[in-house]
């Protein structure tokens, strides 16, 4: 799993591939949907990305300060079998970006 800050700075990006056994890259079965999950959606929400219609990307919205979170991923292949990544060597730290630090100012026609 692959993780990218957005260029907002309020969120990320998450970008998953499928692997097979030897951790080589392969295609997951067609209408298999990955689910996406946040272990503490009250600091970071997470949610399949609209734009991908594999379900391989995900995007990352800060709601809170909050340490540890882990962003999961599964999905129940056509034989039942359940794959996953948990994500769990990577927590997330989530800090909010919220303190006046300077201005912008704009200049506008009268």
């Amino acid at each position: 799993m692959d993780l990218q800050i957005l260029d907002d700075g309020k969120g990320v990006k998450f970008t998953a591939t499928p692997v097979n056994k030897a951790n080589n890259p392969v295609t997951l079965p067609a209408g298999v949907v990955p689910v996406w999950t946040s272990s503490n959606p009250a600091v970071l929400s997470v949610t399949a990305d609209p734009s991908d219609s594999t379900g391989l990307t995900a995007l990352g919205t800060a709601v809170s300060d909050g340490t540890g979170v882990v962003v999961s991923l599964t999905a129940t292949l056509p034989d039942n079998t359940i794959i996953k990544d948990d994500g769990s060597d990577a927590p997330i730290d989530v800090i909010l970006d919220t303190q006046a630090s300077g201005f912008i100012i704009q200049e506008a026609a009268q």
